[in-house]
């Protein structure tokens, strides 16, 4: 079985905070889409990835304003903690 891709996974997980917490509670579907790109059971699909992003960034502001409990937390500047480094990059010094 192959593997599903990167911006796959995200428009997946978008579709599932979709579905769970929009549509069925407030009966809203701001991205309509993604029933098509990454719905369970749908077809193989390679979503845009910063489209993706765009809407699960979108689907958790909206639960915000809803104020939905148990939306997950992003606190924090993630870049100090865990910066991306290519294979063989040097860690950048601390200023």
């Amino acid at each position: 079985m192959p593997m599903s891709s990167i911006s796959w996974i995200v428009a997946h997980r978008a579709w599932q905070e979709q579905r769970y917490w929009l549509t069925r509670l407030a009966g809203k579907t701001p991205v309509p889409e993604l029933n098509d790109i990454a719905a369970n059971g749908g077809p193989a699909s390679t979503p845009s990835l910063a489209a993706m992003l765009k809407a699960i960034g979108e689907i958790l502001a909206i639960r915000q304003l809803l104020d939905h409990p148990n939306r997950p937390e992003f606190v924090g500047n993630i870049d100090d903690r865990a910066t991306y480094r290519s294979p063989g990059s040097e860690v950048p010094a601390k200023a």
